[in-house]
């Protein structure tokens, strides 16, 4: 289930999705070149499988701009609240709460660039919660020699693992 497949995505206001047998992601942009999404509200994403809030994926550039807050469980599978990825910039905002809740892996925001920058920044708070594997709050990843990782959090940040590894920031 997935509201929003395109490569550029506005919202504001409320949106909730549900899958009771599959994933679920409340806003999908993917795009060969730049993918983008902006944004202002809430999102609440809740299924029985892998769970996004917003999942962004560019060829070049992935970029997220949300003033809001994201609500994402995951009963048996993987959740996250942003899962942003491109070759050569990643930059994350979120301009509110972010509570990510999983069975297995969960995390606040993931942002990758496999060469180049990635940034991540939250203004609000971040509690990830993760039963049988690991948990992050912010996880920025950039690869390659001249890659370069920011995160800036403003904000209560609460991970919690049941069973493995937490992280407030990887």
């Amino acid at each position: 289930t997935c509201a929003l497949p395109i490569s550029y995505a506005t919202m504001d206001g409320a949106m909730e999705v549900y899958a009771d047998q599959d994933d679920a992601t409340g806003i999908l942009a993917v795009a060969g070149d730049d993918a983008s999404v902006d944004g202002s509200g809430s999102i609440a994403v809740t299924a029985n499988d892998l769970t996004i809030g917003i999942q962004v994926t560019g060829g070049d550039t992935a970029d997220v701009d949300f003033d809001g807050s994201l609500d994402i469980l995951s009963y048996y599978d993987n959740a996250y609240g942003v899962l942003a990825n491109s070759a050569t910039s990643t930059t994350v905002y979120i301009g509110g709460d972010i509570d990510v809740e999983a069975e297995i892996f969960a995390e606040g925001v993931r942002a990758n660039a496999t060469a180049g920058s990635a940034s991540a920044e939250v203004v609000g708070d971040i509690d990830v919660y993760a039963y049988t594997d690991d948990a992050a709050g912010v996880d920025v990843r950039a690869y390659g020699a001249a890659s370069d990782a920011e995160v800036d959090i403003t904000g209560n940040t609460t991970v919690e693992a049941y069973n493995t590894d937490a992280w407030g920031v990887f």
